[in-house]
């Protein structure tokens, strides 16, 4: 990777309170000067999310959370909120399975902690699952569309995966968190949890999980009541905290410099980083309704999906060995082409052998007579010239 002393360029910033204002952005490139990291030099941005459950903070929190109004029960007994008078309240028995919920978008380097109240009214003893109706619960809590719901669905179907604790001590209540993919893939070892425990008969119990995110996709934070038996389960200021990465993009590339899209990704909000491959700009306009999607070297468009340019190389007449279309002689890992013009490659050695010839005005005796001649003189001197390419052609 390259030193911390990678070109850095000033951007509008991002941040709503920021508006009309730069923030430095550095570019940590690798020894092809292809840009793999940006990093914003800015404090990362920080989002919190509060569900009170009570009611004069309902146009606010309902547009963050799902299942608010679904589940919100008036009870000062069983209220957390200062000055408040109402909680989620959470039975299966009522068909109350998943309460409040949120998903959030997250990017890799980013931490979420979440943190709610819990306590519970004992109404039974033996608390067991009920997998099916959670799994179709969190698909249709996420609001997301039908093809996207049924591949939550298909995640959960047949599997006991939300069956996370067996204990019977306390109900089988939790504060959640689930991860997909990009694709909607569910995965389980990005996922955690955290029960009640007997402490919540009594009084509020804290649940507080954080996680760091590895990978982009879809965080999907909810509490939920799993027990069969009738047992009320209230949950109270539910808060979430995303800190975003400093780190706003990460690119990976092909060799011939076509971006890697299943290991790439920027983060939500972020200005598109358009220096890419080698470090040059993408040219994405559109042309017939077609983005080109091609780099800018200076002399030359390259396409880095065909690994080719599209015009004739300006030195073709130098290599003739090769097509004018070719990119870096066909070797990416070795060669690159800073603009266009022909390969190079910095950490080559191609030594040349460079032949003078040269003449000069003398004279010699001959037969005891002085007569004039000129002399031919030939000299060769080797030398190493890591950037030129010549020699291989």
């Amino acid at each position: 990777m390259a030193s911390p002393a990678s070109p850095s360029i000033r951007v509008p910033s991002t941040k709503p309170a920021q508006a009309g204002a730069y923030e430095y952005k550095y570019f940590l490139k690798d020894h092809l000067g292809n840009t793999r990291l940006v990093i914003n030099s800015a404090a990362p941005n920080r989002y919190e999310y509060l569900a009170t459950m009570e009611s004069e903070n309902a146009t606010q929190e309902e547009k963050e959370f799902k299942n608010i109004i679904e589940t919100r029960q008036l009870d000062a007994a069983y209220n957390h909120t200062s000055g408040g008078n109402e909680s989620a309240r959470l039975n299966a028995a009522l068909g109350r399975v998943v309460g409040p919920a949120i998903t959030l978008n997250v990017s890799p380097g980013d931490t979420v902690k979440m943190e709610v109240f819990a306590k519970y009214s004992n109404t039974g003893s033996n608390y067991t699952s009920v997998i099916d109706n959670v799994a179709s619960a969190v698909a249709y809590t996420l609001g997301t569309v039908e093809a996207q719901k049924q591949l939550v669905g298909n995640a959960f179907a047949g599997i006991p995966r939300l069956a996370f604790s067996r204990s019977n001590t306390a109900p089988r209540a939790y504060l959640n968190y689930i991860f997909f993919d990009k694709s909607m893939k569910f995965v389980e070892a990005k996922s955690g949890f955290k029960q009640i425990t007997g402490a919540a008969a009594t009084t509020f119990e804290k649940l507080d999980l954080e996680t760091v995110i590895e990978k982009e996709g879809y965080l999907y934070i909810y509490v939920a009541n799993e027990s069969s038996s009738d047992v009320n389960v209230f949950f109270d200021d539910l808060k979430v905290t995303q800190v975003e990465s400093p780190v706003r993009s990460h690119t990976d590339y092909y060799p011939f410099g076509l971006v890697i899209s299943g290991l790439s990704g920027e983060s939500a909000g972020t200005n598109p980083n358009k220096y890419l491959y080698n470090g040059k700009e993408l040219q994405d306009e559109e042309f017939g309704g077609i983005p080109l999607d091609w780099l800018d070297y200076g002399a030359r468009m390259y396409d880095s999906a065909l690994g080719r340019w599209h015009v004739v190389d300006p030195l073709a007449e130098k290599m003739r060995r090769w097509s004018p279309y070719t990119y870096a002689f066909n070797n990416p890992i070795r060669f690159i082409d800073p603009d266009g013009m022909a390969p190079k490659c910095d950490n080559c050695d191609y030594r040349t052998t460079t032949t003078t010839i040269s003449t000069r005005n003398a004279t010699e005796k001959v037969n005891g007579e002085e007569l004039a001649v000129t002399k031919v003189e030939e000299s060769s001197t080797t030398t190493s010239v890591p950037s030129v390419v010549e020699e291989i052609l």
